[in-house]
């Protein structure tokens, strides 16, 4: 479906024309309805409604093209499956009478949202640290997407788009859930279509579970025809993009039960508890010097600022130390610099 197009015309009110398409892979449409010379009256014109296969009752995305319109698009995500297109008069008393093109061009990607996915149940599932593509076509639509969390863990989430528009009364609404409780918001944010982005609060601390985000209109009585981009950022996922809030965080190593500080979220190792208040009747190990692994490609050092490594009596104390390359085939291998290996203070 790499820019197909077909030319056609209804010949009634109630001629009605159907169209079928199957996707063997994710990714996203762009439906575009056009003419070949706009004409005077806006009340007579198509409507173009994209249909799933598995449900021919409610429709995905709607295109509302008037005669007096060159041409008219819409573009959804959708996931693998058969889907419908269906193009009727835009008046039920007075239909179009010229030919109208309808054009479909299909891009595979796994980061579109895969509609339908208007309600939990069929949510988007959301992978950290990618940016997934979306759109609103009618003012009561709604995408739901779902990520999990295995362990507590800090949350940054964030809505963004790439050409932002003039209409500041239009928009989307992001709302986040837990799966425990659909009814009561945990969070919310609107990002208007002049904003480039808007953001959940940074660094959200929370538990181990499934939650659910929602976006929908801004506006009830109109909707942005722009995509929004959506992205879910976890810690412990490790994203070198992702920019922490310079807050203090503490982390629990999962073997010892050692509580260490943290100069950012961010800086505490995969696998750890982690929180935003300090724990209870315990003392901090000082860790300034905590900070992640960095490799330079100029000396093919990998700096380490902090491992534990247990002494003869069991006691676990850090070191830091540094690793060279030395190959890349069939894997990464590194060895010591022993000159580097020296107990942090």
């Amino acid at each position: 479906m790499g820019g197909k197009s077909v030319e056609k015309n209804l010949d009634s009110v109630a001629d009605v024309d159907f169209f079928k398409f199957s996707l063997r892979d994710p990714g996203n449409i762009v439906l575009e309805l056009s003419q070949k010379a706009p004409r005077t009256d806006s009340s007579i014109g198509w409507r173009v409604d994209l249909y799933s296969g598995k449900d021919l009752a409610h429709g995905i995305a709607t295109i509302l093209a008037p005669e007096t319109a060159l041409s008219s698009t819409v573009q959804q995500g959708l996931g693998k499956g058969d889907y419908y297109i269906k193009i009727s008069s835009l008046n039920p008393q007075n239909p179009a009478l010229t030919p109208y093109n309808l054009k479909a061009t299909f891009e595979k990607g796994d980061y579109f949202e895969k509609s339908p996915n208007q309600t939990p149940a069929n949510a988007t599932i959301a992978q950290f640290n990618q940016r997934y593509v979306g759109n609103l076509s009618y003012t009561s639509e709604v995408d739901y997407y779902r990520f999990s969390l295995t362990a507590d863990d800090l949350v940054s989430i964030k809505l963004n788009q790439d050409n932002p528009g003039v209409n500041s009364t239009l928009g989307w609404t992001l709302t986040l859930f837990s799966s425990q409780s659909l009814d009561v918001p945990l969070q919310s944010v609107n990002m208007t279509e002049t904003m480039t982005s808007a953001s959940l609060p940074a660094s959200l601390p929370l538990t181990a579970g499934v939650y659910y985000l929602r976006v929908n209109s801004l506006n009830p009585q109109g909707v942005s025809s722009n995509n929004y981009q959506l992205t879910v950022n976890a810690t412990s996922q490790g994203d070198p993009n992702m920019v922490c809030a310079e807050v203090i965080a503490y982390g629990q190593h999962p073997v010892t039960a050692r509580w260490v500080a943290f100069p950012t979220p961010c800086d505490i190792p995969v696998g750890w508890v982690s929180q935003l208040t300090p724990p209870e009747g315990v003392s901090l190990q000082a860790t300034a010097s905590m900070k992640r692994p960095r490799f330079a490609a100029e000396t093919s050092l990998l700096d380490i600022p902090a491992v534990e490594i247990p002494n003869a009596t069991g006691i676990i104390e850090v070191y830091q130390a540094q690793l060279r390359l030395i190959s890349t085939q069939p894997t990464y291998q590194f060895e010591l610099v022993p000159s580097s290996l020296a107990a942090v203070k």
